[in-house]
């Protein structure tokens, strides 16, 4: 099965499984809800009736001449008791304070043990702790459950005679059958719910599969090379959200891609660069030596132009052997040896080198401390400024400003000249090896400047305008 199809039947299972738990714990509530109001309907409907049966009894007491006492319970109330079970809808029986039946009016559900001849202890206990009313449930011999209620006879002293009771049993009421009408009211509604749901299901699964379809199609044609196309989506939603990482991604992926290629090109001209100057430092020594015999051996008796020849190969090969030293150091950069160190020392250090050439030094802070390598940023600084000092044409006095300040948690430091700029083309390619500006030059000193910024953890920016000169921004964490 696919991975689409999977999403949807988890979907479709999880909305029927939740309809299903919610119609059973429905149905549970309501039966045990319509059980409990059940049994207080007829508890309540039983306390009426009592308090009418009692009410009625009083009333017949007090109008009697004679007092009353157990012994003539049975003569008083010997028609009357057939008249309370008639009126109310209930039996009527009337025991002693000792728990004997003194009178039914009905005798055959005692005869018939649906009602007990003699009461227990435990409920003239409780009717005595209550002091009277007392309801009680129990079950007859036959398993017949009903209710009870116990209640004291008093003379018109206040004083107890007898005990009434009332048995009830519930009758015409259904509760199981009202029960399962209701259920099956309600499983029908649920038939209904459950189709509902099931489109629904069907429906938002579709829309919810399908637009991560569309988001496992942009991943699988995701390609380290090539322009990736991010996805686009209107609502904030949990899907947006993927897509939002998904576009992050891919800005992620084309900037490691880029620095990829970038440190394949470096690597690439760093073993090129090792074998050039390999294989140009190899003759060049020998071929110098002998040069300058041969200038020293011919000074007394060969023709000046032979000595100019002789000087002018030297010059030469003088400058093969800078060019190969060049592409030495670029392709032997040593690691990083950070160490916690005065950047404006080293600073300072490179300025005094280039001050001839109208380099100059401002900053108001004594110390500027970070960590990184001296040694590597020494070098940097005076590449910068190599830079900055040939970029100034023949006719035009330099002006060449390095400044340098803490800026809060940074260190900020700014290399301007006053030079020929730099064009669109030129600056996008400002940091790449063998690319230079000038007529002379092998075109590794800003690269080797670029990697240094880099294995210090810094960064480095620049600005140019034609004729106006250039810009290189440092900033470094301090220390």
């Amino acid at each position: 099965m696919s991975q689409k199809n999977s999403l949807r039947l988890r979907i479709f299972s999880s909305m029927m499984v939740l309809l299903l738990l919610s119609f059973l714990l429905t149905g549970t509530i309501t039966f045990y809800h319509f059980k409990k109001e059940n049994e207080q309907y007829h508890f309540e409907r039983l306390k009426r009736k009592e308090y009418a049966v009692n009410a009625a009894v009083d009333y017949f007491i007090r109008n009697e001449e004679a007092f009353p006492v157990q012994d003539s319970l049975v003569s008083l109330f010997s028609d009357k008791i057939c008249e309370l079970a008639d009126i109310h809808k209930l039996e009527v029986n009337i025991y002693s304070l000792s728990g004997h039946l003194l009178i039914s009016s009905d005798p055959e559900l005692v005869r018939n043990f649906q009602l007990p001849d003699t009461l227990s202890e435990g409920i003239l206990h409780q009717v005595r702790e209550n002091q009277g009313s007392y309801l009680l449930s129990s079950t007859n011999e036959e398993g017949a459950a009903y209710l009870s209620s116990f209640d004291y006879i008093t003379n018109e002293r206040g004083h107890p005679v007898a005990l009434i009771s009332l048995p009830y049993f519930p009758e015409e009421v259904d509760p199981i059958g009202a029960l399962r009408l209701f259920l099956t009211t309600l499983s029908e509604i649920y038939l209904i719910l459950l189709a509902l749901a099931a489109m629904a299901a069907y429906i938002l699964s579709r829309y919810i599969a399908g637009s991560l379809s569309e988001v496992a199609q942009k991943l699988r044609s995701t390609r380290l090379s090539g322009k990736n196309t991010p996805l686009s989506w209107s609502r904030d939603d949990e899907i947006g959200a993927l897509v939002k990482e998904y576009n992050r991604m891919l800005e992620a992926l084309e900037q490691s891609a880029v620095e990829l290629a970038r440190n394949e090109r470096d690597h690439a001209w760093r073993d090129m660069a090792r074998q050039v100057a390999h294989e140009i430092k190899n003759p060049l020594t020998p071929m110098r030596l002998q040069l300058q015999q041969l200038e020293r051996r011919s000074s007394a008796t060969e023709p000046a132009e032979l000595q100019d020849i002789t000087r002018s190969m030297v010059e030469q090969i003088d400058h093969l052997t800078e060019i190969a030293s060049a592409f030495s150091r670029f392709a032997s950069l040593p690691d990083m040896k950070a160490e916690r160190v005065d950047l404006l020392q080293v600073l300072r250090g490179s300025v005094q080198l280039f001050q001839a050439q109208g380099v100059t030094l401002s900053c108001e802070e004594e110390t500027l401390w970070v960590h990184a390598d001296p040694a590597q940023w020494n070098r940097a600084f005076n590449n910068l400024l190599q830079n900055a000092v040939q970029a100034i044409p023949s006719d035009r006095k330099a002006e060449i400003s390095v400044k340098a300040w803490a800026d809060g948690e940074n260190v900020q430091i700014s290399i301007c000249d006053n030079g020929i700029g730099m064009e669109d083309e030129q600056k996008e390619r400002l940091f790449e090896p063998r690319f230079t500006t000038k007529s002379k030059g092998m075109g590794l000193g800003l690269a080797m400047v670029k990697r240094i910024v880099e294995q210090s953890a810094a960064e480095i920016r620049f600005d140019s305008r034609i004729g106006r000169g250039s810009c290189f921004y440092i900033t470094l964490t301090k220390t």
